[in-house]
């Protein structure tokens, strides 16, 4: 994975993410004691809270929610989603953009696109 080296905060008590990536125990700890968060999957989550409220079946509503608190807790837990998790909760998307009206899926496609963006940075496989 691939850190940027600019600094955090602008300003004499900055920290910068080059010396932290040395350590990714560092990382995450840090991420969340300073209220970093995943900002993809936040506006996922977002987004999808959203398209819960504006689609007409109480079932795609009711996965749409799910998928909104998961990615919400996700995008600030201690440790990032894995590969698995994430292509599982694209799938969902995947199939909830079928299924929705045009307007929800329009927004389900753009939520899918913040967490493809997201796990395009995600190390491994």
């Amino acid at each position: 994975m691939s850190w940027p080296s600019r600094s955090l905060v602008p300003g004499p008590d900055t920290v910068s993410l080059t010396l932290l990536a040395q350590n990714r125990s560092v990382i995450q700890p840090f991420c969340v004691a300073t209220g970093m968060t995943r900002d993809e999957l936040a506006t996922a989550s977002e987004l999808l809270a959203d398209a819960a409220q504006s689609v007409d079946s109480d079932d795609d509503s009711d996965r749409l929610s799910e998928l909104s608190d998961q990615l919400d807790h996700l995008s600030t837990a201690d440790e990032g989603p894995d590969h698995g998790r994430l292509a599982r909760i694209q799938n969902a998307l995947h199939d909830l953009e079928d299924s929705a009206g045009e307007d929800a899926a329009a927004t389900i496609a753009e939520a899918h696109d913040h967490v493809r963006e997201y796990r395009s940075g995600v190390e491994g496989v």
